[in-house]
């Protein structure tokens, strides 16, 4: 029954977290449908944005409805090209994103839910933790910038790898409580399973995304059914 009240907190907290990894602030994306020369779109096409600068490429390929989608791109020139078996090679350039003609701007969650969100559920936490568990409310506060910090771990890991090292990281918040307090078990045993919660409800949110994005929901449809999910 007590884990069960500490699940909705932590669920929300992983939430708000994954929204707010999926912006960074210092990082761009394009977005854009291709189309053959009649108008109709091009599925299957490769996409390749070369910074001109770095000569750095990311690619993508278009999905059944044209829409590609090339994200975590540093601020910069980029050159566009597209391939396709039937067509000539493509190639344009993308001059940097600013705010005017920022595509993702009427789309994604607004950043400032989870500079709000984050700190009001992490209080809650800790206060769950405090309340039902006897964690002090002080290791309950400290860990939360651990716990944080290692969910952040954990979306990058699922971002270049596609796995969550919930198991590893977890252990890493157990052991550091455990130290601190050597009394009281629930003081490493709730953190570690905060940590293991967040981080890898954070890490999968963040990756259904990208994938409801493909198939035509904006971030800001996707979070109403995530947050009536949760409840």
């Amino acid at each position: 029954m007590k884990a069960s009240r500490l699940f909705g907190p932590v669920a929300v907290l992983a939430l708000f977290v994954s929204f707010g990894l999926a912006q960074e602030s210092n990082s761009g994306a394009i977005v854009g449908v291709v189309r053959d020369p009649t108008g109709a779109v091009v599925a299957g096409a490769a996409i390749n944005a070369r910074n001109t600068a770095t000569n750095v490429v990311r690619e993508a390929v278009s999905n059944g409805d044209g829409l590609y989608a090339i994200s975590g791109l540093a601020p910069g020139e980029y050159e566009l090209s597209a391939r396709q078996a039937r067509f000539a090679t493509l190639t344009t350039k993308k001059e940097p994103a600013t705010e005017a003609n920022d595509p993702l701007r009427h789309i994604e969650v607004p950043l400032w839910i989870s500079f709000v969100g984050v700190p009001i559920l992490s209080i809650i936490g800790a206060a769950v933790t405090h309340q039902f568990f006897g964690v002090s409310w002080f290791l309950a506060v400290i860990s939360l910038p651990l716990i944080f910090l290692l969910t952040v771990i954990c979306t990058n890991s699922m971002a270049l790898t596609s796995w969550t090292p919930v198991g590893a990281l977890s252990k890493i918040t157990q052991f550091t409580m455990g130290a601190i307090d050597r009394v009281n078990p629930a003081t490493n045993l709730i953190p570690a399973t905060m940590t293991a919660e967040i981080a890898s409800n954070a890490a999968n949110l963040l990756s259904d995304i990208k994938p409801g994005y493909m198939l035509g929901a904006k971030p800001r449809q996707q979070a109403l059914p995530m947050c009536s999910v949760l409840r």
